[in-house]
């Protein structure tokens, strides 16, 4: 099919003489192609009487002159490109609805024909041209084989490559983006907002001012104002001054927001870096949307000033970075609003030719309101009416097909939209995509919803980066996503995000963790995280090392729900059983569940060069172990320790080895870990210590401890994870054993029993004596180490060794 391209084009470049001589002198009067706003209309095909009925050869014209269409838009620098093309059947081919009937239109009079081949060209293309190169040629011809034989045609011909179906060219890009936005005015703006919009090109205009939506209709007459075509430079500046004036209607600035989306490199003045004060002085949040690898760096900077967020969309035909971003622009500041609905799928399905992909979204007990499924056509050289959706509701009791009434398709932006007014069944609903197209047909599937009950919200997906420009090296950030249902959170969900890194680099999914290791500050809190340090190459970017993040969330395991915490009743302090607490009991279920959000941007800043040899190097220890604890202990002098692996980089990969050690007291392991007495392979009776998990693993070790005379004695524990080039992770924090519960079995119920508000604070008063105690401790500790550069051996003969900080 590529191949295709260059053939059309090839045979196709004499004839652009006939297009932009319109009225000059041609042997025999062909259909006059006109020139109308940079667009080529009037264009005509013939099929010859003698051609057997073949709808490919009509499917495969459709591709072709899309294609040329394209070719001649990069030719002539973003001028012009063919508007329009009708296809002029002959009588002996069979009738069919979708056909108009001719008036005019003629054979002899077509600018391509399409017919047996010519006995001098055989099947190749070629330009009938009777007056000499330059001057208009009279029309193409084309033979049915050459149209729909792609390997005959290729072969000959030659490959174009594949840049054309991997990056999209500027027309398309205006398509997806008025696709993008016509969902945007239309559904997901909520009702009562207000809106304007700006052009910008080498100048900007203001399209529409400041318009509240307060019914379909206003919707509907700002999505007719959305561009319809896009040339000249970029003056990104020019359009945010013009932003400011439309929300000056508003008689204030401040909490204004501009949503900026460009594909282009800023290359008229003002520049984003002119107007960035008279930006943070109106006091107006600038979200910003790269909409091509070639958009300008200073989108991310400009956003991240602002306290707006940055999205990138790089066009790869696996991403939905475009209408993520223009639902998280949107729903991200609606989050205290229970009406504002959630994305629940954003993904990709591949619709196989002349065939059926099937598959399923959650609706889950919290949402099934108002729920709207979209189809998105990626490829819009496909023609009218060859796919179409047929979705199932859980019980199979509803079948919506494009018969029903909330079945909806709009060619102008290749949209299936089914609007399910009212509440839904919870469960699995299925879709079916059925193509009946000789090509695969790539389809954005997008499902949002609306809560179930408005006083109780819905659960709700919300994700972002630490750093959205790393000026670091080496590089790292952060990716954090929050799932909760009103304050509650969720725990125990399986939390993935997806980066879309530079150039040809693949993809990298990362498990995002609640588990308080690493990156994750606090276990069960509802926020999941981890850290990225996948990056690439800086040569692999073009204008700016961009990186885009999507989060999904799901209960893979079954076992997600929303933390409890078990209350008093009364109010601090007059009682105490008020304090809450978190429940041990399991997170109440929600069921199945799918989720999808933006995480924005992750941008290196243009100081940063990253190469291969940087790659290379091991740039990053372990994370810090957080929830170093006392399993188990007997009476026998075993105690067992447990914690979360930590990585070889962070909180990725293996670490090469653990560095256990104990004390007799609390600040000479905080003071002088590495001279305190290390926990060695023969000390263990089950476990090991030299080949640690992958990282979020759960490790254990028993420890056989020494005898002591002392039932006074307490052991302090610490542990470092180190990697394969010795780089040491931070101490751990502590944990405890008391000799005397190694000695004997603790007493297990109490006759004494404190109430929680005692509990608490006493247990605030002991943290702030053992604070000043370990403060003393510690400075003597110090004190000491440097006059004698040891610490105190113990006092008992033990079975512990002292050893070195290495395996």
């Amino acid at each position: 099919m590529t191949g295709q391209m260059f053939q059309i084009i090839f045979a196709f470049m004499c004839i652009t003489a006939t297009i932009l001589s319109t009225g000059a002198f041609a042997i025999n009067i062909r259909t006059p192609i006109k020139l109308d706003n940079n667009g080529y209309t009037g264009l005509l095909i013939a099929i010859h009487e003698r051609v057997p009925e073949d709808l490919a050869i009509l499917d495969r014209l459709q591709v072709i002159f899309t294609d040329a269409s394209k070719f001649l838009y990069e030719a002539s620098r973003h001028y012009t490109y063919i508007h329009d093309v009708t296809i002029l059947l002959p009588e002996t081919w069979s009738d069919n609805p979708f056909y108009e009937r001719a008036t005019w239109e003629t054979f002899d009079i077509a600018n391509v024909l399409v017919d047996e081949e010519n006995p001098q060209w055989a099947h190749n293309p070629y330009t009938k041209q009777t007056l000499p190169c330059g001057k208009p040629g009279e029309y193409i011809h084309i033979t049915p084989k050459w149209i729909t034989d792609v390997d005959f045609s290729t072969y000959f011909w030659g490959d174009s490559g594949t840049f054309i179906y991997t990056q999209l060219d500027t027309n398309d890009r205006l398509n997806l983006l008025v696709q993008a936005a016509t969902r945007y005015i239309r559904h997901t703006l909520p009702m009562g907002s207000w809106l304007g919009m700006v052009e910008f090109s080498t100048w900007s205009r203001i399209t529409t001012n400041l318009t509240q939506l307060t019914d379909d209709q206003i919707r509907e007459d700002l999505i007719d104002l959305l561009p319809k075509w896009a040339n000249g430079n970029t003056c990104i500046g020019c359009g945010i001054l013009d932003g400011i004036q439309v929300l000056l209607e508003y008689n204030t600035t401040k909490g204004g927001v501009l949503f900026v989306i460009t594909d282009g490199q800023e290359n008229e003045k003002p520049y984003i870096r002119d107007v960035m004060d008279i930006v943070v002085e109106a006091g107006i949040v600038v979200d910003t949307l790269a909409f091509s690898k070639q958009a300008d760096a200073q989108l991310t900077i400009i956003s991240e000033i602002t306290g707006g967020r940055a999205y990138y969309s790089p066009e790869s035909s696996n991403s939905t970075a475009l209408h993520d971003a223009f639902f998280t622009s949107v729903v991200d500041r609606e989050l205290s609003d229970n009406r504002a609905p959630v994305q629940i799928t954003s993904k990709i399905e591949l619709a196989p030719a002349m065939g059926t992909v099937q598959d399923y979204t959650n609706i889950d007990s919290t949402i099934g309101s108002e729920s709207i499924f979209f189809f998105f056509i990626r490829e819009f050289s496909t023609p009218r009416n060859v796919l179409t959706v047929e979705l199932t509701s859980p019980s199979g009791s509803v079948l919506i097909d494009k018969d029903s009434p909330e079945y909806r398709y709009e060619h102008r932006t290749r949209t299936v939209t089914i609007s399910m007014p009212g509440h839904i069944e919870t469960g699995r609903w299925t879709y079916l995509i059925q193509n009946s197209y000789q090509d695969v047909i790539p389809v954005e599937v997008s499902v949002e919803s609306k809560a179930a009950d408005v006083k109780e919200g819905p659960m709700k997906l919300t994700s972002t980066v630490g750093t959205p420009v790393i000026t670091e090296t080496p590089p790292k950030t952060v990716i954090y996503a929050e799932l909760r249902k009103g304050h509650s959170a969720v725990t125990r969900a399986n939390v993935v995000a997806v980066v879309e890194r530079p150039g040809s680099n693949d993809d990298v999914t990362m498990q995002l963790m609640d588990n308080g290791m690493g990156a994750d500050i606090t276990k069960d809190d509802g926020v999941y995280s981890a850290y990225f340090l996948d990056f690439v190459k800086t040569d692999d970017c073009i204008v700016a090392c961009r990186y885009t993040v999507t989060v999904e969330a799901s209960d893979l395991h079954g076992g997600a729900g929303i933390q409890s915490f078990t209350y008093g009743s009364g109010a601090l302090p007059t009682n105490s059983t008020v304090i809450p607490s978190r429940s041990t009991e399991p997170p109440t279920p929600i069921g199945d569940f799918d989720r999808s959000a933006s995480g924005g941007v992750i941008q290196i800043d243009d100081s940063i060069v990253i190469t291969e040899e940087d790659l290379q190097k091991d740039g990053f220890a372990p994370s810090r172990i957080t929830d170093l604890r006392i399993v188990n202990f007997t009476l026998t002098g075993v105690v067992q320790l447990g914690w979360t692996a930590t990585g070889d980089d962070m909180d990725k990969g293996t670490a090469a080895y653990y560095d256990l050690r104990m004390s007799t007291t609390f600040a000479e392991l905080f003071s002088v870990f590495g001279e305190c007495l290390q926990i060695q392979e023969s000390n263990l009776t089950d476990g090991t210590l030299l080949s640690p998990l992958p990282a979020g693993s759960p490790e254990t070790v028993t420890i056989l401890m020494p005898n002591s005379n002392s039932i006074n004695r307490t052991y302090y524990f610490a542990i470092v994870a180190v990697d394969e080039v010795g780089s040491r992770s931070v101490t751990s924090n502590f944990a405890s054993v008391s000799a005397a519960a190694i000695a004997r079995e603790p007493v297990p119920n109490s006759s004494a029993k404190l109430d929680v508000w005692h509990i608490v604070l006493l247990s605030v008063l002991c943290a702030a004596i053992l604070s000043i105690v370990i403060f003393v401790v510690a400075y003597v500790i110090n004190r000491k180490s440097r006059s004698k550069n040891r610490v105190r051996p113990f006092e008992e003969n033990d079975t512990v060794t002292r050893g070195t900080a290495t395996p």
